[in-house]
């Protein structure tokens, strides 16, 4: 994230044969001499569009941000998947949570490589709300079974 600020963290998603599903995300954010922050999401999501290459989504939940003080809030987000040349994949996804002192927004986007049941994805990532933007690139592995 830059500032001495780094994140780390995990999503699960569970989807059905209908294309409706769970999905749970959570990122630790750690600051020299500071206290950590707790960015966690549970949401149930569907999808609005979908054919063989290309997904678009919504998402429906909660939303929390965990440091000195704990604000919940409920939570939309729309999301994109598509893939132009297979193996290869494009992603984004913008989110908000409507917590105390205002609303936490979310915006992803990257892209990266399908092999088998991996995913190797590299991005950019922002977690915008009422305190400093914390913004910078993201790496993944995704296992899907």
């Amino acid at each position: 994230v830059g500032d001495g600020i780094g994140g780390a963290g995990g999503r699960g998603r569970l989807d059905n044969e209908k294309h409706v599903g769970l999905e749970v995300l959570w990122t630790h954010y750690r600051e020299r001499g500071e206290e950590d922050l707790h960015h966690i999401t549970a949401s149930a999501h569907g999808d609005l569009y979908r054919d063989e290459r290309w997904r678009g989504g919504y998402q429906l939940g909660l939303g929390t941000l965990s440091g000195r003080l704990t604000r919940l809030g409920p939570r939309l987000a729309l999301e994109g998947e598509g893939y132009p040349l297979k193996p290869f994949f494009v992603d984004a996804h913008a989110g908000a949570s409507f917590i105390d002192n205002g609303p936490l927004g979310e915006l992803r986007a990257g892209g990266g490589i399908c092999w088998r049941v991996f995913q190797v994805r590299l991005g950019y990532r922002a977690l915008i709300g009422p305190f400093k933007t914390l913004d910078g690139p993201e790496a993944g592995l995704t296992v899907r079974f």
